[in-house]
């Protein structure tokens, strides 16, 4: 959708990342329970969960040092896929920053 990025999960891609299937993201811990549970309704008010703009699920993903996780991410929802593929740009390198940055140029 235009104005904000929208991930559409698949399956894992055969390449390690970056590159084609792999999203740019910002990967955040959390050591406290109460702290994680705090943060993602923060979240979710803020990605539209309560008003089906994105959903939360869980993830494998990889940070720049290899290491695996899985993670909290929010993704667009399957039935609105179609909306998506009208009025949506593919970002085939999955990183919305340098989309931005290319953009504003």
């Amino acid at each position: 959708m235009e104005g904000y990025p929208a991930l559409v999960p698949i399956a894992e891609p055969e390449t390690p990342p970056p590159g084609p299937g792999w999203v740019t993201g910002e990967f955040v811990g959390y050591d406290d329970e109460v702290d994680l549970e705090a943060a993602l309704m923060d979240l979710d008010q803020l990605e539209g969960v309560e008003e089906e703009l994105f959903q939360r699920v869980t993830l494998p993903v990889i940070l720049d040092g290899g290491q695996r996780f899985t993670a909290w991410v929010y993704v667009f929802p399957e039935d609105r896929l179609q909306v998506l593929e009208r009025r949506g740009t593919e970002l085939p390198q999955g990183d919305w920053g340098d989309y931005l940055e290319a953009r504003w140029e």
